[in-house]
């Protein structure tokens, strides 16, 4: 996976949570873009999870990255 694309999925409009999937089949949810920090080795994320923990994810275990369907609002 491209750092540049993973690095562009936080500023897309408009914002919403994204999903980094790995090559072992998990996926990480990113909540919010200020969720997701990268390391200035530029080979690994740090992700703070929605329960206040947080991981490393190694960019080379970075199979694909995606949104799901975007939800229209109640009127």
């Amino acid at each position: 996976m491209r750092l540049k694309t993973i690095k562009e999925m936080p500023d897309a409009v408009p914002l919403q949570s994204f999903e980094i999937h790995l090559a072992d089949g998990r996926a990480q949810t990113v909540a919010a873009p200020d969720y997701l920090l990268f390391m200035p080795n530029n080979r690994e994320l740090f992700v703070v999870l929605p329960d206040s923990g947080f991981c490393f994810i190694d960019l080379d275990q970075v199979v694909s990255i995606g949104r799901g369907p975007v939800r229209a609002e109640a009127h």
